[in-house]
């Protein structure tokens, strides 16, 4: 979590792209990257807290975890477990900040709790929240650094992006949440958002 390394998922080659950067947190320092084969079109990832696991989700249809033998470093993955997910046409993969939860985004928002901290082995799917209530395809989402409020890249029929940011009673639980603000994406097919730390 320093901003020295930057990763680049994507199915057209079907695998994940490792830069370093020079300058922390700047794209205009980074190396040329480490490419490492991920099969079966991935979508979606995100690292656990110390950067020694990561789970990918590949194809809308399943999560795969895998060791890495450093810390932020992909460029040697070993699969040590998979997960399929309840829904379809997922396209994003978030965990919580303990991992005691993870979120896949696609035409619907799932919430699941796992029973060991960054493992989706055994997890249960305790949310969703369909499509035509509060959005219509999720491409994306992020907390804020409590867990009171997420925001989510909403795309309509129409094809128009909305950015739209929920508080929830509960940090990190999704059930019950209640739309704040809308605002226009600048982008008419956004994918993908954060925070920085």
């Amino acid at each position: 979590d320093d901003g020295t390394k930057f990763f680049e998922l994507g199915f057209g080659q079907d695998g994940i792209r490792q830069y370093s950067a020079s300058t922390p947190y700047d794209i205009t320092s980074l190396s040329s990257p480490n490419f490492t084969s991920i099969s079966n079109i991935p979508t979606g990832f995100d690292f656990n807290d110390d950067g020694t696991q990561m789970h990918v989700l590949f194809n809308s249809t399943q999560i795969k975890g895998y060791n890495l033998n450093s810390a932020f470093d992909t460029s040697n993955l070993n699969q040590f477990e998979s997960f399929t997910p309840n829904g379809n046409a997922n396209t994003g993969f978030e965990w919580n900040n303990d991992g005691t939860k993870f979120y896949i985004s696609g035409v619907e928002l799932e919430q699941y709790t796992t029973s060991n901290p960054y493992s989706v082995a055994n997890a249960s799917l305790d949310a969703a929240i369909s499509s035509y209530t509060q959005f219509v395809r999720l491409d994306g989402l992020t907390w804020n650094d409590d867990g009171s409020k997420f925001i989510v890249i909403d795309v309509d029929f129409s094809a128009n992006t909305i950015i739209k940011q929920f508080s929830v009673p509960t940090p990190y639980d999704v059930r019950n949440a209640s739309l704040d603000a809308t605002i226009s994406s600048q982008d008419n097919r956004g994918t993908g958002l954060t925070w920085n730390n």
